[in-house]
């Protein structure tokens, strides 16, 4: 899955895998300063429940929760690719400059597709 904010794109789990515990604690203590602790962990569970339920991520970004959610993903993949920015920088971004694409690889599997390859006619099964 891939995460384009203002025209440079991003490995969106990769991302937030290479969060450094500094940037954790940053962003959590500045989200709770604005009334809500926000996680890597909660910025990603709201990513993936909103993109396999087939809503727009972050969709409404109505809530308090849902908009320290989007502005702390955009913060973690900035801090991961190495770019020293502040939490609120993350906030200026316009939502028109950020999008996900979700890449084959990402989709769920469909359960009815066989997951394994049947031999070829003359293949021998290995002894």
């Amino acid at each position: 899955m891939k995460i384009i904010i203002q025209g440079d794109t991003y490995d969106l789990f990769e991302s937030l895998a290479g969060t450094t515990l500094g940037t954790l604690d940053v962003l959590e203590q500045v989200t709770k300063d604005r009334g809500l602790a926000i996680t890597a962990g909660r910025v990603r569970s709201y990513l993936t429940e909103d993109l396999f339920k087939n809503t727009e991520p972050f969709g409404h970004v109505s809530t308090l929760e849902k908009r320290l959610a989007f502005q702390s993903l955009i913060f973690l993949v900035w801090r991961a690719a190495g770019r020293e920015l502040t939490f609120d920088d993350a906030a200026n971004v316009p939502l028109s400059e950020v999008a996900i694409r979700i890449e084959q690889e990402d989709a769920e599997p469909d359960p009815k597709e066989p997951t394994g390859s049947a031999p070829d006619e003359g293949d021998e099964p290995a002894n």
